[in-house]
């Protein structure tokens, strides 16, 4: 048996709880950034020396099951207080547009106020331009959707 199997089957677990694998017939469609956080997760538990693989551990560790209408770990890596805060924010803006690819995630973000958390990150974060740069690709992404 391999080393990170609990973690492993614990990830996998709350997979299958979000898809209620009672039936095969029609299950749900997870947000994209559901999905994103359980595959940044099962790769930080393989490479867990990636600053990530503490954050999603932890994270999912606190929860006996997922909220698919909610964007994992939102307020805590937006507004860290970690040494490692710039990294922590970007990867969290970078997820925001990775995980922008339906109108379904562009609600869970409005009903999560991210709009709002972006723009007022956008306005304190004048000499960041790591971050600036990355609310512009969350932008874009949502921009995308409607675009067609």
């Amino acid at each position: 048996m391999f080393q990170e199997k609990a973690h492993v089957t614990y990830i996998f677990n709350l997979l299958r709880d979000l898809l209620g694998l009672s039936s095969f017939d029609d299950p749900p469609r997870l947000s994209s950034y559901t999905t994103l956080v359980l595959a940044h997760s099962l790769r930080g538990v393989f490479y867990p020396s990636n600053f990530i693989y503490p954050l999603t551990a932890r994270f999912l560790l606190q929860r006996p099951e997922l909220d698919p209408r909610d964007v994992p770990m939102l307020y805590v890596m937006l507004y860290s207080n970690a040494d490692n805060w710039k990294t922590e924010r970007r990867w969290m803006i970078r997820f925001l547009a990775d995980g922008m690819v339906g109108s379904g995630d562009w609600r869970i973000l409005k009903r999560r106020h991210g709009w709002d958390l972006l723009a007022s990150l956008f306005q304190c974060t004048g000499s960041d331009f790591g971050s600036r740069k990355g609310i512009f690709e969350v932008c874009e992404a949502s921009v995308a959707l409607f675009a067609h």
